[in-house]
């Protein structure tokens, strides 16, 4: 596989210092919204979003730093709003998630 970024990184200081931690945190979230984008159309999306908005409202809890708030927020508002769309559509359709080999 193809990686836009590898890093290497000394053992004893992973993220030496706050501009890496930047630039590696604002890589994750860019790389979580185009996750999000790739799969906001599937059947199981809401199931799929449920571990994923668990875990960033964790992060917004955690961490004081404002710019990985925002990141985090922005990605649970769009976490909830596909999923809020895909629930929507998968009620129209009268199939369940484990039936998708019907829909395709």
């Amino acid at each position: 596989p193809r990686l836009p970024l590898i890093l290497k990184l000394p053992k004893d200081q992973p993220l030496p210092n706050q501009p890496a931690q930047d630039v590696f945190v604002a890589e994750i979230f860019t790389l979580l919204g185009r996750d999000q984008d790739l799969y906001r159309y599937s059947v199981a999306y809401p199931e799929l979003s449920l571990r994923v908005t668990a875990r960033l409202r964790k992060f917004l809890k955690e961490t004081s730093n404002p710019k990985w708030r925002a990141y985090a927020k922005g990605c649970v508002e769009s976490c909830e709003s596909y999923a809020a769309f895909a629930s929507l559509a998968r009620a129209k359709l009268g199939e369940a998630p484990k039936d998708v080999k019907n829909l395709e």
